[in-house]
């Protein structure tokens, strides 16, 4: 395999550039939000823009104090939890995910970048999925999916469970649910088992011998 050509200076000024103006965003959004400009919604905005930023810890403490104001903030609730997760605190996120997915187990948000719709539950079968509570995770999804059958996620997350438990059949089925562009590999393997059903042994093989994911929604 030929290796990648090394960035110019141009292209990493421009990255540096772009990163800049992102921090700067947050910056700003965060300092807009602390001094109490549209509360809690304000804030939550203000942490959606740091999460931009690949910086959980900042993120974590505008949600935080978004629920100070506002408990009932369930977009809050749902990416505090997401971002503690993705900070390594997995107890507390798991804590967390349960708390709302037991309150309102179809509760609907956007991914960061509002390219997917998904709901507490796929937010409670990651946490347990982290967690390595696969059982109960494989459960949470498939409500997941339940409420929202459009659910990609989830329906990846967990067709690659049903894969390393033995369960290669149902994984395949979930291959229409899985879209391309967020999982090529998984869904290509599953195309190929579904259209040649003599191959899914080998395809459980292979997913045994890779990890599991470890992508939080």
């Amino acid at each position: 395999m030929a290796k990648a050509k090394p960035l110019t200076e141009q292209e990493l000024a421009a990255i540096n550039g772009q990163l800049k103006g992102i921090v700067a965003a947050a910056e700003s959004a965060g300092q807009g939000a602390l001094a109490g400009r549209d509360g809690a919604q304000g804030l939550f905005e203000a942490g959606r823009v740091w999460e931009f930023t690949i910086m959980p810890g900042r993120a974590i403490d505008l949600y935080s104090r978004a629920l100070a104001l506002d408990p009932e903030h369930d977009d809050s609730r749902a990416r505090l939890a997401i971002n503690l997760l993705r900070a390594g605190r997995l107890e507390e996120g798991l804590r967390l995910a349960a708390a709302l997915a037991a309150e309102k187990p179809d509760f609907r948000f956007h991914t960061i970048k509002g390219e997917l719709t998904v709901t507490a539950m796929t937010l409670l079968g990651d946490a347990l999925r982290v967690n390595n509570q696969l059982d109960e995770a494989m459960r949470a999804y498939e409500e997941a999916l339940a409420f929202e059958p459009d659910d990609s996620h989830s329906a990846a997350r967990l067709a690659e469970l049903y894969l390393i438990t033995g369960r290669a059949g149902r994984a395949a089925a979930l291959e229409p649910q899985i879209d391309e562009v967020f999982n090529p590999e998984l869904k290509a393997i599953l195309r190929l088992a579904g259209n040649e059903p003599e191959l899914l042994p080998a395809v459980t093989n292979i997913r045994l011998n890779a990890a599991v994911s470890a992508a939080v929604v």
